[in-house]
């Protein structure tokens, strides 16, 4: 059995970013697998730069198969690309864009049903 050592106090709790837009840093963007169906995806952590929720992170995903690439677009859109690319994600860490962040209709991981902040769209 694993032993954990963590002072609770010292993590910090989930912060409800409010609807509206802000300007965003792309932190991180790793490729993975969906949990849900194990389709190929990209998740973008996204740090807020502007307003009150400055400095928290929230992320985004993006569907990597052929019929759904419409949210990649988007975001390399965002991103200042344009035509063909080819490129590594890591040159695109620090750039900014901005982000719309709404609300959304979920289900906690206690089975619950909950609102979730989410992004949107980039511009």
């Amino acid at each position: 059995m694993p032993r954990l050592r963590y002072n609770l106090d010292d993590i910090a709790d989930v912060v409800e970013i409010p609807t509206g837009r802000y300007r965003a840093k792309l932190r991180t963007c790793v490729k993975g697998e969906s949990t849900t169906s194990g389709n190929p995806m990209l998740t973008w952590t996204w740090e807020i730069m502007t307003g009150e929720p400055k400095g928290q992170t929230i992320r985004s995903w993006t569907s990597l198969q052929d019929h759904a690439l419409q949210g990649l677009k988007q975001h390399l859109l965002a991103l200042g690309l344009s035509g063909e690319v080819n490129l590594s994600t890591d040159g695109l860490l620090g750039k900014r864009v901005v982000i719309i962040v709404t609300k959304r209709k979920g289900v906690s991981r206690t089975g619950e049903a909950a609102m979730f902040s989410n992004v949107a769209a980039l511009l």
